[in-house]
């Protein structure tokens, strides 16, 4: 009997010695199967990396992004810069491309290139004019804050014989978009109210005189509009003047739209008009005019009705001795 306790105890341990065996045996191929495996990943990547060319040496490329101002208001204009440092010896400077995407933003304006030439580096400044007005830069969003798509520089070396060449990310620091209305303003303030809690409701005449009044004044008025017609149609006149009054010209509508939308106290048809104005002036050759206007339209402080005329009268002089 002991000796069959023995053998069956022994046959137990032989079993659980055998099963550890085999899951580390099996262990041990999933290891090797797995670094064959990275090695030949590795090597195909390293193939496919060469045959694309995507290379960046720090040394011949070196790329710095800004924004101006980086804390602006709603609808405020603002520019883009990029600072493309190249190393002529080594890169093609004339084959160094930028793939940039300021969504929400539009461009307001053509890109302008700056080139300034030390030794043989060559430092490539891109300029962009940006403006949003649309959902995604409103001060709405998470605390107003903004973060432009990464770019890529693209760029060619010199020395490659395949025509190969690499490219460079392009990241922007954070813009932040701030709202035309302080916050003191709107804090505190009960935009609703209960019935019961407003006061009744008084008049200083009563509704049925006021409307009897209304009505006589309104006869009165046909009554004088009607005489007038008469007066003005009955009378022959003598001599008929024709005058033919010049075609005005595009930045005359403008100007015109602008200093009405200034006298009827629409903001944003003002801040529209004045834009309108802008775009003419730069049309025209007129960019220091244009500038005033485009900051007179987006400015913190409301634009008032002596101030567009005073841009309207130069903008006019201005006009003239151009033509």
């Amino acid at each position: 009997m002991v000796d069959r306790a023995r053998v069956g105890v022994e046959s137990r341990l032989t079993s659980r010695v055998l099963a550890i065996l085999a899951v580390a045996a099996v262990a041990a191929a999933a290891v090797v199967v797995g670094l064959a495996v990275g090695v030949v990943v590795r090597s195909d990547a390293e193939e496919t990396g060469a045959a694309s060319g995507d290379r960046f040496d720090s040394g011949a490329l070196h790329v710095r992004t800004r924004v101006l101002p980086s804390v602006h208001s709603f609808g405020e204009p603002i520019v883009a810069e990029v600072d493309v440092r190249v190393d002529t010896s080594i890169i093609d400077p004339d084959r160094v491309r930028l793939n940039l995407d300021f969504d929400p933003y539009e461009r307001t304006d053509v890109p302008s290139v700056q080139r300034a030439v030390s030794g043989k580096n060559l430092l490539l400044t891109y300029r962009y004019s940006l403006r949003c007005l649309g959902e995604g830069c409103d001060p709405s969003g998470a605390l107003g804050a903004v973060d432009f798509p990464t770019g890529r520089v693209r760029f060619y070396y010199l020395a490659d014989p395949t025509g190969r060449g690499g490219f460079s990310a392009v990241d922007w620091p954070d813009v932040t978009v701030t709202g035309r209305v302080a916050a003191p303003a709107v804090t505190g303030v009960e935009w609703r109210a209960e019935q019961e809690t407003l006061a009744p409701v008084t008049y200083r005449s009563g509704p049925r005189l006021t409307a009897i009044l209304l009505l006589l004044l309104a006869v009165a008025l046909a009554g004088a509009a009607a005489a007038l017609a008469w007066m003005t149609w009955g009378r022959r006149r003598e001599t008929a003047i024709v005058s033919e009054a010049a075609p005005r010209t595009p930045l005359q509508i403008v100007l015109e739209a602008a200093r009405a939308a200034a006298l009827n106290g629409d903001l944003p048809l003002r801040r529209r008009a004045l834009e309108s104005v802008a775009r003419e002036l730069g049309d025209i050759g007129l960019v220091e005019l244009a500038v005033d206007a485009r900051t007179l339209a987006w400015s913190p402080a409301d634009a008032t009705s002596a101030d567009v005329d005073d841009l309207a009268r130069r903008s006019e002089v201005a006009a003239e001795g151009a033509s």
